[in-house]
C-alpha cells in the first residue's frame, strides 16, 4: 500500500476484490483510515442490495427499519449488507443495537446464536439468544420476517415451501437471491413471482429473463455492483477524497433508488 501511494501519489484509488472473508475484513479495517480504499465485495455490494431495499418502499411504505430481514449465507457479502442495513436503520432513527436485533443470520451451521463456539468477531452482533436451527423454513415460520436475502451459493435453497411461506407472511414478500453465477441463484426470477402468486419484490444477483404472468410483464432487477462502483470511484478522484467511509455508500444506495422510475415500478423492477 505505501509502495503505491509512494509512486502514485496519495490520491490514487485502491480497489480491494476478492479476498477471502477474514482478509477482506481485515485488510479493509487495516487501511481504511490511512489510504483511499475501498473493498467492493463488501461495500459495494453491501451498497447496491440496500438500494434494491429501499426501492422497496415504494412498494411496501414500509422504511427499513421497519424490516426484519433474515440473511441465508453469512459471508463476506452477508455481512457487508447486514452492516449497511444496520447503518441505515440507525439514520432513520432507531439505535444499532436495536438494528442489529432486525436482522438474523444463517450459515452452513444454522441460525447464528449466543450459544455458538468460535464464533466470527463480525457476527457477535448478530447473534441471537434463542434456540439454533439449521432448518430456514423453521425459523421463517418462527421469526416471519419481511425479507429473505440470499448469498449463500446454494442453488435452489429458497424452495417452493420457503418462498410460499414468505408469501403467506407478507402481501408484498421482499426475496434477494443474489448468489452468482446463475446457477449458483438460490431461486429464479420465474419461481418467486409464480410462487408469490406474483406478488414478490424480487432482486438477484445474475441476469434472469422478463417473465409473463397472468398477462403481466415482470422485469427482475439484477443488483450489480456497476451501478457503485464507478460512481464512488469517479466521486473519489474528482473530490480527492483521502478516505472512502461507509456514510458515501449509503449515500450512492440512497441516489440509485431514486433512479428507480414508473415505468421501472410498474413492471416491479427494483433496480433502474
Amino acid at each position: 500500500m505505501k509502495a503505491c501511494t509512494k509512486k502514485f501519489g496519495q490520491n490514487l484509488l485502491i480497489q480491494f476484490e476478492d479476498f477471502a472473508r477474514r482478509n477482506a475484513y481485515y485488510l479493509l479495517e487495516r487501511y481504511r483510515n490511512q489510504f483511499c480504499v475501498f473493498n467492493d465485495d463488501i461495500q459495494g455490494t453491501a451498497s447496491v442490495a440496500l438500494a434494491g431495499l429501499l426501492a422497496c418502499h415504494k412498494h411496501t411504505g414500509r422504511r427499513l427499519s421497519a424490516e426484519k430481514i433474515v440473511f441465508f449465507g453469512a459471508g463476506s457479502a452477508a455481512m457487508g449488507i447486514a452492516e449497511m442495513c444496520a447503518a441505515q436503520m440507525e439514520r432513520e432513527g432507531i439505535t444499532r443495537n436495536d438494528a442489529y436485533s432486525r436482522i438474523y443470520l444463517m450459515d452452513s451451521k444454522g441460525l447464528i446464536t449466543q450459544n455458538r463456539l468460535h464464533m466470527e468477531k463480525e457476527h457477535k452482533p448478530y447473534a441471537k439468544a434463542m434456540p439454533e436451527t439449521g432448518n430456514l423454513l423453521q425459523l421463517i415460520k418462527i421469526i416471519q420476517p419481511t425479507v429473505l436475502i440470499g448469498t449463500s451459493t446454494v442453488q435452489g435453497a429458497f424452495n417452493e415451501a420457503i418462498i410460499r411461506q414468505m408469501a403467506e407472511l407478507n402481501l408484498k414478500p421482499i426475496i434477494f437471491a443474489l448468489s452468482n453465477p446463475t446457477k449458483n441463484a438460490e431461486c429464479t426470477a420465474e419461481q418467486a413471482i409464480h410462487w408469490t402468486n406474483g406478488e414478490v419484490l424480487f432482486a438477484s444477483g445474475s441476469p434472469f429473463e422478463n417473465v409473463n404472468y397472468k398477462g403481466k410483464l415482470y422485469k427482475p432487477g439484477q443488483g450489480n455492483n456497476s451501478y457503485i462502483f464507478p460512481g464512488v470511484g469517479m466521486a473519489a478522484i474528482l473530490f480527492r477524497i483521502r478516505h472512502i467511509d461507509n456514510e458515501i455508500f449509503l449515500i450512492a444506495a440512497q441516489e440509485v433508488a431514486k433512479c428507480v422510475n414508473e415505468d421501472d415500478f410498474k413492471h416491479k423492477r427494483l433496480y433502474p
